[in-house]
Order: C-alpha cells, then structure tokens, then sequence
C-alpha cells in the first residue's frame, strides 16, 4: 500500500509529538517535600508569555510560591539537590488581576545571592533568557 504525503506528515507530527513528550518526562525531578515534579531546564525561552500559554497552559507552569519553596529547598542543602534553582529568569502566573487585565506579565527573576518578582512588562515580550519551568503534581500513592 503506497501511503500519500498527507498521511506521512500526519505519521510524522505524531511520532515528533511523541519524542517531545518522552524527552520532557526525562527531565523532570521529582519534588516529595511540595509534591511536585518540575522540570530541570526553563523551556519556551525566548517564547512570548502568550504563546507558552497557548502551548502548555498556564497551570503546567511553577507560580512564584513553587519556585521560591525549591529555592529554599535548595539553599538548605547548599544548591546540591536542586542546582538548576540557583539561577534562572523566567515567567509565572500573574496572581495579580489589575495587572493581568492591564496585560502585564510577571516574572521572577532568581540568582545565587537574591530572587525577585517583578510585573513590569507587557506579556508580549520576549527575552532570550526568559522561559519557563513547568511542573505537574505527583500522583498520590493510596
């Protein structure tokens, strides 16, 4: 049976669908203290918040509270259990309406020595260094 090029690209997106997925599961870590699992490298840099939206939803993507607890994971155990959140700029949920509606976009901005929110730019913008890390809840074991 000859196959057509439409049912080839169709093939084609599905397997390129399915090798995104499992390099996705391969980098994730598992978070027990916050019940989480969350990704090791920030993802969609350069991306425009809207479309990381778009893309994943903003409820796959780690709110300031997720990343500031691993920080503090993290700083505890001197940066060895979770060394990707020593430093990285990236997107999060904006929990502030008045600036969502103005169509503000926060971000968080983490170093070594210092983390800060910050909910300046327009969610249109883009920065090469500015991603996200995403995350899911860990299945409850019963």
């Amino acid at each position: 049976m000859k196959k057509t090029k439409e049912k080839l690209l169709k093939e084609k997106k599905k397997i390129d669908e399915q090798l995104r997925a499992l390099e996705l599961s391969e980098e994730y870590v598992e978070v027990k203290e916050l019940g989480i699992k969350i990704i090791k490298t920030q993802k969609f840099n350069g991306k425009k918040y809207a479309e990381i939206i778009q893309e994943v939803g903003e409820e796959k993507i780690a709110t300031n509270k997720i990343l500031q607890d691993l920080r503090n994971i993290s700083f505890d155990s001197k940066w060895k259990k979770y060394p990707f959140m020593k430093k990285f700029w990236v997107f999060v949920p904006n929990k502030d309406k008045q600036s969502k509606k103005n169509g503000k976009a926060a971000r968080f901005v983490a170093d070594s020595g210092y983390a800060y929110l910050g909910c300046g730019r327009v969610s249109d913008g883009s920065d090469s260094d500015l991603g996200v890390f995403l995350f899911e809840k860990l299945e409850k074991k019963q």
